[in-house]
Formats: C-alpha cells, sequence, structure tokens
C-alpha cells in the first residue's frame, strides 16, 4: 500500500497524470479540472489538490474556477484518470480508515442532510429582504413561499433552529444575517447567500454573492439551488429539466415562465458551475432517462461558445435540448420581472424518430 504523505502522494497523482504541478511548498498539486472542463488555455490549472503531510490528513480538492471541492478518494482518481486498481483499492482503504479517526468525526456522510427552515425570526429587516426578492423578479411570494422554495431571510434563524455553531467570525455573521437572503442547497448543506442592499460591509463579504457551508461539509457536489418539484419517473411525458446561472433566474423561470409548475419540471441554477455539471448532477441524483433539456444562459455568453460547451459535454442521446435568451432590450438574463422577458428559444438538438 501506498504511503500517502507528501512526496509520495504526489508520485501517486503522477503515475497516471504526469503534466501536475507542485504548488506552496509541496503542500499542494494543480491539474486541470475534470468536473468543468478549467480555461481554454491548457497551461492554466484550477483545480488544487492537498497533499498530506502527516498520516491522519485527509486529501482535499478545490477547483478555483467552478468552486467543486470534495475529498481525494476512488471516485475522484477515477474521474482524473486512474485506472489502476491498486492504487484505488489503497486510496479507498486510506480515506475509509481516517474517516473513522475522532479528527474526522465531523464529516458528514449523509446525502441529504435533514435541515430545518420553517422559523423566521421577527427581525425588522424581514419586509425590505422580501419586497427586494418580490420586486426582482415581479412576484408575490410570501413567507411561507419562502420557506417551500427553501429561502430563508436570516441565516442565524437556519442555524438557531438546527443548533449549528457559525463557522465564522461574529462581524461576518451578523452582515450575513442583516444584509443576505438566502437559498438552501440540494443537500441541505450549503446556501448561496445574495446581497440585497448597497451598504458597505466587512471585505470578505462586501459583494454580491457569498457561498456559506452551513454543516461543515467538504463535499460540495451537491451544492447547487434546486427548486423542491414533483416528478414521476413512470409518466410517459419528459420531463423538462430548467437550467440557468443565478438564483434569481431560475427562480423568475419558475415563477415568470412557468407559472409555478412544479409538476415534471426540474429547476436547477448551475451558480458558478457548468450547464454540464448542473445536468449531469441531476441525472445522477434522480435517475431520469426521459427528459429535455432547457438552458437559460446569460446573454454575455455568445452562441458559439455555448454550442461547443454543450455538444462536447452533452451525451447526444439525450432528450431535446433548447436554448433560451432574454432579448428584451437591455436585459442580460431571466433574474426580472415578467414585464421585462422576451423568451426567445432556440433549438440546438432534437431527436429524429
Amino acid at each position: 500500500m501506498y504511503t500517502l504523505i507528501g512526496q509520495n502522494f504526489i508520485n501517486m497523482i503522477r503515475s497516471f497524470y504526469p503534466a501536475v504541478k507542485v504548488a506552496s511548498g509541496g503542500r499542494e498539486v494543480v491539474c486541470r479540472c475534470m468536473m468543468c472542463g478549467d480555461s481554454k488555455d491548457p497551461k492554466h490549472a484550477h483545480l488544487y489538490i492537498s497533499v498530506p503531510q502527516n498520516s491522519d490528513e485527509i486529501p482535499l480538492y478545490n477547483c478555483k474556477k467552478c468552486n467543486s471541492s470534495g475529498i481525494v478518494d476512488d471516485m475522484f482518481l477515477r474521474k482524473l484518470g486512474c485506472d489502476d486498481s491498486r492504487v484505488l483499492v489503497d486510496i479507498l482503504k486510506h480515506i475509509n480508515d481516517l474517516k473513522k479517526s475522532p479528527k474526522y468525526a465531523r464529516m458528514k456522510e449523509l446525502d441529504i442532510y435533514p435541515l430545518k427552515n420553517t422559523m423566521i425570526s421577527n427581525q425588522a429587516w424581514n419586509q425590505s429582504k422580501l419586497d427586494y426578492i418580490n420586486n426582482r423578479i415581479g412576484s408575490n411570494f410570501n413567507y411561507g413561499h419562502l420557506i417551500a422554495l427553501k429561502i430563508f431571510l436570516n441565516i442565524f434563524d437556519v442555524l438557531n433552529q438546527n443548533r449549528l455553531k457559525a463557522t465564522r467570525y461574529d462581524i461576518v455573521m451578523q452582515a450575513l444575517n442583516e444584509h443576505f437572503v438566502g437559498f438552501i442547497s440540494y443537500d441541505n448543506s450549503y446556501s448561496i447567500l445574495r446581497k440585497i442592499d448597497d451598504v458597505e460591509l466587512y471585505k470578505s463579504v462586501n459583494k454580491r454573492y457569498v457561498n456559506y457551508n452551513i454543516i461543515d461539509k467538504h463535499d460540495s457536489n451537491k451544492d447547487f439551488y434546486v427548486i423542491p418539484t414533483k416528478i414521476d419517473i413512470l409518466n410517459p411525458e419528459p420531463i423538462k429539466i430548467h437550467i440557468a446561472e443565478g438564483v434569481f433566474d431560475i427562480l423568475s423561470i419558475f415563477y415568470n415562465l412557468n407559472h409555478c409548475n412544479v409538476n415534471q419540471n426540474i429547476y436547477i441554477s448551475a451558480a458558478g458551475k457548468s450547464y454540464s455539471q448542473a445536468l449531469n448532477f441531476i441525472l445522477a441524483e434522480t435517475g431520469i432517462v426521459n427528459y429535455e433539456i432547457h438552458i437559460y444562459p446569460d446573454n454575455d455568453i455568445n452562441d458559439y461558445k455555448l454550442d461547443y460547451l454543450i455538444l462536447n459535454k452533452i451525451n447526444m442521446l439525450a432528450g431535446n435540448i433548447y436554448i433560451h435568451r432574454n432579448a428584451f432590450p437591455n436585459e442580460k438574463d431571466y433574474g426580472v420581472p415578467m414585464s421585462r422577458i422576451k423568451d426567445s428559444v432556440r433549438v440546438i438538438y432534437e431527436q429524429t424518430l
């Protein structure tokens, strides 16, 4: 069995990925991300893999481009190109042994964390946050609707109801609580926080979007925002999979274009990851085989680039694929009220009979 420490770990990676580069004085290696395809320039890589310095360290990965992260286990090494059964068995045994140690007792193994989100405390800013959401997409949601959509107004409400500890400094947490609304991920482990005002905040959170790890989970592969819907895989009609970039884009598509239709529809926000990543995730999670794909890209992504990415990443045995653009003048996406949406649809692929 490999001693998966330091140079031995690096040599193990190089045995099937020779182009890997050493960084941070040997504490990390860098290669191209197989989840998002990385950048156009093969010399630029964004996937960082930690190199264990001690026998009790679990190696982790993180892509600086698509934000994918998790444990370097046998499944990860397969995706990276390893087909050596000895290496795969060794890494699997090594990781499983370490997970049993007290150091990693908090590592979450559940696919869907049982997170509660039914409490909305009486805060002065709640109405302004609800108004922001409704004004943003022209909706008429109330507090009950937000709970059903896995949206929260105060991050402290979620943490307190689930007896979870804050993972950032007090001044940061207070800013997140007062100035952001949150969209809970598919597996309930992460939230995408959206700033709703122009107040200057602490530097690390003075941005439009902040990702927050609610339960301190190591794996972010299921951190997509997916609107809860009802799917019947035995229904002969294809399930419509709607994929957009931002959380407000997909919320607007759900509300404005599909009139909150929860039957035989899936709505997923890529939120920094690729459309193919979002699609592959939802297909693997649901197991559906009869579906059609609707993608709603921002208008700053040109058709040539979009078609290339889709046609090279999506299995052409899949259902029909449609590209939607908001053709309303001076609008770049769908995260706006219906009065500012002109849905233009282009067929990129259709099955032949």
